[in-house]
């Protein structure tokens, strides 16, 4: 499920760069992006926004697979 926008500027990144094995390709050659530069990249994001809740992969993970807020499984 992507937003038309999304789609649009993930068409955009994939014709400019057309990687040929991952679409995120890591820093090395023939490898995926690392679970780091997700991690720094996340934390990054999450200094801008000025969000004072933690944010991780993780978490945006289970925000999106949740259809309602939690209440016993989430922390």
């Amino acid at each position: 499920m992507l937003s038309a926008r999304l789609l649009e500027t993930l068409t955009d990144y994939w014709r400019a760069v057309r990687p040929k094995t991952w679409m995120f390709p890591g820093a090395i050659p023939n490898e995926p992006i690392s679970t780091n530069a997700v991690q720094n990249a996340c934390g990054k994001a999450h200094r801008l926004s000025g969000l004072r809740k933690p944010v991780t992969p993780h978490s945006l993970r289970h925000a999106f697979a949740c259809h309602r807020p939690c209440r016993k499984s989430c922390g």
